[in-house]
């Protein structure tokens, strides 16, 4: 059975984003209100939920074909019709997903850093554990960016322990690479650790949701964002023949795990 009171909310949020295209936009403006997230009673004490709303929570809801009438087949990773009845229109439904299909390429054409570049400064070592620093070249009218050995501009590109490495790629696969990793085993077990030596069966459930949801909305994420978690996140990123190893920063795990369960719908 439908709650009225909820679905007016779903709605009220499918139309806000509808509106103004923005994640954050619309969870500043629904907290402002006083809208929380669903709550989850049992035996009558508040067990979920109820908190304000952030971006991960928000995506997951924009994103949910149940609230088109829809069930799912997990199994087969189908969505087919139910028997309850939409919360969401259909013209509704789509004028939301239309702006997560189109707002990958605006948020590269978008975003605050494309002016900013190398942004892995600081981060970015050699298998000699030094340093790589930006360097650029230009040709034909066009800027070409690098990140080199510090020790081969010193000595005048004379000893490099590699070759430049197109900026632009390895920033490309450290994003990438990163969103991927926030929702796997061995970095929710870590993060459940740090949190508790002995962590139980529920507690490394709900930070494998929360880091889940996190790495699905990674790709909804401006670049900006993105690379200021990899700077938050990431203690050093080390590059070897074709392997890039990265060292992820405990405290910052720990943070992560600590406040998104406390955010969750």
């Amino acid at each position: 059975m439908i709650n009225k009171d909820e679905a007016n909310q779903v709605r009220f949020l499918f139309e806000l984003f509808a509106e103004n295209h923005s994640l954050s936009e619309t969870c500043r403006m629904a907290n402002r209100q006083g809208l929380r997230t669903k709550a989850v009673y049992r035996d009558g004490v508040l067990a979920q939920g109820g908190k304000r709303w952030n971006r991960a929570v928000l995506y997951r809801l924009l994103r949910n074909r149940l609230y088109r009438g829809e069930i799912s087949d997990k199994k087969r990773g189908k969505w087919y019709p139910g028997e309850h009845k939409a919360i969401v229109g259909e013209d509704l439904w789509n004028r939301v997903q239309a702006v997560f299909e189109i707002n990958g390429e605006q948020r590269r054409k978008q975003s605050l850093w494309k002016n900013s570049p190398a942004f892995l400064q600081g981060l970015i070592i050699g298998p000699d554990g030094l340093a790589l620093v930006p360097s650029s070249t230009r040709r034909r009218g066009k800027q070409y960016r690098y990140y080199v050995s510090s020790k081969g501009v010193k000595e005048n590109y004379a000893s490099m322990a590699l070759p430049p490495i197109p900026a632009q790629e390895i920033e490309a696969a450290v994003i990438d690479r990163v969103g991927k990793l926030l929702a796997t085993p061995s970095v929710i077990l870590r993060v459940a650790q740090c949190l508790d030596t002995t962590p139980d069966t529920q507690k490394i459930a709900t930070i494998r949701e929360a880091l889940t949801d996190l790495s699905a909305l990674w790709p909804e994420l401006y670049p900006n964002e993105q690379r200021l978690l990899v700077h938050q996140v990431l203690d050093k990123i080390t590059l070897e023949d074709q392997t890039i190893t990265m060292t992820f920063k405990t405290p910052a795990l720990m943070e992560l795990g600590a406040q998104m369960p406390e955010e969750r719908a």
